[in-house]
């Protein structure tokens, strides 16, 4: 244990000092009283100088993560970064906005909670700790509602958000010697409780729930493969995906200063415009095809063309599933996906200058995709069935019964249509004529009552489903990379890792970060707090990849950070764990009237500094905080450097 002393007067006792740091404390943090007798059993101990000594204090204050914390928004420069853009008013005291934002980022992924009316109270109860870990004089009152307000307006500003952006990406990149390859752009959204007639931000959109709420649009671009945020734009609701694109594009090729980088996206990013723009500034793009507009045309020629044997397929397998020697051929059963390539050039007139180009287009069949369509073509030719039938029910009261032939006709083609099966299945029906003799009665006639009753019928053709059967599966990818650089089989397992990309957006709704709900109410302070966030994200991202580098690096494993298994390992442990495994460190302050000062921090564990060493963080943020506790100025030292 790290012990710190400040005393005037000689200790005369190390069992004193042992049976002071000792005594029991409870939490939460708080200023407690002992009784001096519990720590004197028995009065022939009892210290000359301190018998008239009633009650020494202690303070005790969590802890936990969050040197590891600072640390790690430190190595991002994060205060220096924001403080270089943002010149706060003249008549400004206390800390500075670059350090309020970092503190307040620290609450957020220590605590799991973006409420600023939460922050001040948990700062209250850590001053101790976060002056020793920062370097800087923490008190409360630097953390007011209004004080969190001004970052977040502070980062609504397009022109310092830009800045601030660009600047922490850049020297993310530097200072983690991140190879900058490929970068994944993707939108996501979240919905809200806030009404859209009084904010512009939060409107009416489709959720991925096929629901219409009110929501806001996040567009984001990360770099592989840890999934660092490079560029973020907030947008309303109601926007579509496929402007977004390119605005974040631009950002990002900004930002990084560099051609030749691959941008991987889904299908709304294949825009003609979009590609044009990547391809003029000499990097790549790879994106599956829309299905609308000329591609369902173009797959449908391109399949023809393979069906008269104008294509040669071939096989794609996950790197772990070829062949050991070159003389082996790979397992057929181990495939995961054929396809082929054709290549179609290009033109489009931009800004009044005429791009062309030549681009890649893959036709590849996915086995397990097509399995699923499959499944899902059978499961709606089974509905589509099934609805034509029940046009026509048996005869019974509350039945709907269609006495005109067009009516029904059209009635099952919109089921059809429905269900996207028109042309798999064919329906026939026969009309029914029931006749009922009426007998005379008072001054009516005898006479027939006819009914007329349409009875439906549905076949399946098997020549057109099998047809269907056989291109499931298929679809196009494009791409303006050269064979060398991004062969076929590289455009398959580049666009299967997609999932790094919304694992952000997993992080962003996770408990940690917990987007929504929204507390706050004006659109700025939302837009200001979204982007809060997506710092919070890169940071999180950092912890992670840099444990799995090292991890890798030494093929090693990390074990005890699961709780109630402490023996399961992992080579890729979870942010969350890594930052579970500090709670529990406390840091224990005793003053005694006689002048004596005494500090204390709990021990870290084997678990946590194996932690500290694979996120290459020095111990001593830990172990050096008593030397530090009163050392705390407001001339932004750098507490890694003492």
């Amino acid at each position: 244990m790290q012990l710190g002393i400040k005393s005037n007067t000689e200790i005369q006792s190390e069992d004193l000092i042992n049976r002071i740091l000792n005594s029991p404390i409870s939490r939460p943090s708080y200023l407690a009283s002992f009784d001096s007798g519990s720590l004197f059993p028995d009065a022939s101990q009892n210290p000359g100088p301190l018998c008239s000594v009633l009650r020494p204090s202690i303070v005790n204050e969590r802890i936990d993560d969050i040197p590891l914390l600072i640390a790690i928004l430190l190595k991002l420069k994060l205060p220096d970064i924001v403080d270089k853009f943002y010149t706060p008013h003249a008549n400004h005291e206390g800390l500075s906005h670059g350090w309020l934002l970092t503190v307040w980022l620290v609450y957020i992924l220590s605590r799991g909670d973006h409420r600023m009316s939460r922050v001040q109270d948990w700062v209250a109860g850590r001053c101790s700790v976060l002056t020793a870990a920062t370097g800087q004089r923490i008190t409360e009152k630097d953390f007011t509602d209004d004080r969190l307000a001004r970052i977040l307006k502070i980062l609504y500003d397009d022109t310092l958000w830009s800045k601030i952006e660009q600047y922490i990406s850049r020297h993310t990149i530097r200072a983690y010697d991140l190879a900058v390859e490929k970068i994944r752009l993707d939108a996501t959204t979240a919905t809200v409780n806030h009404d859209p007639e009084k904010h512009p931000l939060f409107q009416i959109g489709r959720t991925k729930q096929n629901t219409y709420l009110p929501q806001f649009k996040l567009m984001i671009g990360t770099l592989d493969p840890l999934g660092l945020p490079i560029a973020t734009d907030v947008v309303s609701g109601e926007k579509a995906d496929d402007p977004l694109y390119l605005p974040v594009y631009e950002r990002i090729h900004k930002t990084v200063c560099k051609s030749g980088i691959l941008y991987i996206g889904d299908s709304k990013m294949g825009a003609l415009e979009t590609r044009a723009v990547i391809d003029r500034d000499n990097n790549c793009y790879l994106m599956p095809l829309p299905m609308t507009g000329e591609t369902p045309a173009l797959l449908e020629n391109t399949l023809s063309e393979l069906e008269s044997g104008k294509h040669k397929i071939s096989y794609v397998f996950l790197p772990q599933d070829q062949p050991a020697t070159e003389n082996e051929d790979p397992d057929p059963n181990k495939a995961l996906a054929k396809g082929f390539e054709i290549t179609i050039e290009r033109k489009i007139k931009l800004d009044g200058e005429a791009l062309i180009w030549t681009e890649r287009i893959c036709c590849v069949q996915s086995f397990r995709y097509a399995v699923a369509q499959s499944k899902a073509l059978e499961t709606r030719l089974e509905k589509a069935e099934e609805a034509i039938r029940n046009l026509t029910p048996p005869p019974g009261p509350g039945k709907k019964v269609y006495k005109d032939a067009a009516e029904l006709e059209s009635a099952a083609e919109k089921i059809l249509k429905r269900y996207k099966v028109k042309g798999l299945i064919e329906y026939a029906w026969e009309c029914q004529e029931f006749h009922k003799n009426i007998r005379a009665y008072g001054d009516k006639p005898a006479r027939v009552e006819t009914t007329v009753r349409y009875q439906i019928h549905t076949t399946r053709n098997s020549d057109a489903i099998e047809k269907t059967k056989k291109r499931l599966g298929w679809r196009l990818y494009a791409t303006n990379s050269i064979v060398e650089k991004l062969s076929l089989t590289q455009v398959v397992i580049s666009y299967r890792d997609q999932y790094i990309v919304e694992r952000n957006f997993a992080r962003l709704k996770g408990r940690r970060l917990g987007i929504t709900p929204l507390y706050v109410q004006r659109d700025d302070h939302a837009c200001g707090l979204i982007r809060l966030l997506t710092i919070a994200l890169r940071a999180m991202g950092v912890v992670e990849f840099v444990a799995h580098r090292k991890l890798q690096e030494n093929q090693d494993t990390l074990q005890g950070i699961y709780p109630g298994n402490p023996k399961r390992s992992t080579p890729k442990p979870s942010v969350d764990l890594l930052l579970e495994a500090f709670n529990g460190l406390d840091f224990f302050i005793t003053d005694l009237p006689n002048g004596q000062h005494f500090e204390q921090i709990s021990p870290l564990n084997e678990v946590q500094k194996k932690i500290l060493y694979l996120l290459d963080v020095p111990e001593s943020i830990y172990s050096k905080m008593t030397q530090k506790i009163k050392y705390g100025t407001q001339t932004g030292t750098n507490p890694l450097e003492k």
